[in-house]
């Protein structure tokens, strides 16, 4: 009768011990579902980066116009602008293929995503390496266009000024020669000049200007021409004032937009070269390893013959 009671409390004792390291384990998760469900996460937030880039850069080409330099100077500059977001995409899949290589042995669907990666990488490399000097010469172009434009319309606005003061001549030569119409304008301009007498000092100085130059020009004819030089000359300089600021904040946008478009892309081209070339030195590392790994078993069993001969 004594055994039976010993026994019992010995599987007690080791029920007891056994509960107490089920309850001290923490309770892990299912490891290979949560790296499968992490890897896929990754790999299609990858994708959708660069599937969605991907529209976008068509979409900027349409319509297309290549031989236009502003047009293509701001197409690679909207290119370059999203050249980060495919770097992302490439890094998030090439971090998820990590993952799976902790894990477990790359399979062949592993093998087609990394080759696939790293050809995306290597045509982005290689795409952001040429829109470089591209943009650079484009640019350019696109800046000699503007500072032509430019020139034009200052060109056209002088030759207006020129039309301008010429009818303003004929039209007081015509005043000056008809003394009817030089009384009248004469007192439409003392008239307005009392009804201007609780207006500003501007138009009363405005008014006040037009009689003088009318006198001036009344009393010596050559004053006419004198005036009409001089404004043709204040006018040209303003024009010239202007036309001058504008190229050079053109210029200077210009270029700091080549400087920023030309160093962002050799800096993505050179960010996508290394990420091709070490992804492909680290695929050609685990297809060394796991050839070195599987060399020992061949050569066991090409060996384990003679052994056997000898003996």
């Amino acid at each position: 009768m004594g055994h039976p009671v010993l026994s019992g409390r010995s599987d007690n004792r080791k029920l007891n011990y056994i509960l107490v390291l089920t309850l001290e384990r923490p309770m892990k998760p299912d490891q290979p579902f949560a790296t499968t469900f992490a890897v896929l996460i990754l790999r299609v937030a990858g994708l959708l980066l660069l599937l969605g880039v991907l529209i976008d850069y068509v979409a900027l080409t349409i319509p297309p116009n290549f031989l236009n330099s502003a047009w293509l100077s701001n197409l690679i500059s909207e290119w370059v602008g999203r050249g980060t977001i495919p770097l992302i995409g490439l890094a998030l899949i090439l971090f998820s293929l990590w993952i799976e290589q902790s894990e477990s042995n790359r399979s062949h669907l592993s093998q087609g995503w990394l080759s696939g990666t790293l050809t995306a990488a290597s045509v982005l490399g290689v795409l952001f390496l040429l829109l470089a000097p591209i943009y650079f010469r484009s640019n350019q172009l696109a800046s000699a266009a503007e500072t032509r434009r430019i020139n034009q319309e200052a060109a056209i606005a002088e030759e207006r000024l020129n039309v301008e003061l010429e009818q303003q001549r004929d039209q007081l030569t015509a005043v000056l020669s008809n003394q009817e119409l030089l009384a009248q304008v004469e007192q439409q301009l003392q008239a307005s000049s009392g009804e201007l007498g609780e207006s500003t000092d501007v138009q009363q100085n405005f008014v006040q200007q037009i009689q003088e130059t009318l006198a001036e020009v009344r009393n010596d004819p050559n004053a006419l021409e004198q005036k009409i030089a001089e404004a043709r000359q204040e006018g040209a300089e303003r024009i010239q004032a202007q036309q001058q600021e504008q190229v050079n904040t053109l210029t200077t946008d210009l270029r700091k937009s080549r400087a920023r478009v030309t160093l962002n892309s050799l800096f993505l081209a050179i960010g996508y070269l290394v990420i091709a070339g070490k992804g492909l030195g680290w695929g050609q590392q685990r297809t060394t390893s796991r050839a070195k790994q599987r060399s020992p078993k061949r050569s066991s069993t090409k060996r384990s013959p003679k052994r056997t001969t000898k003996s």
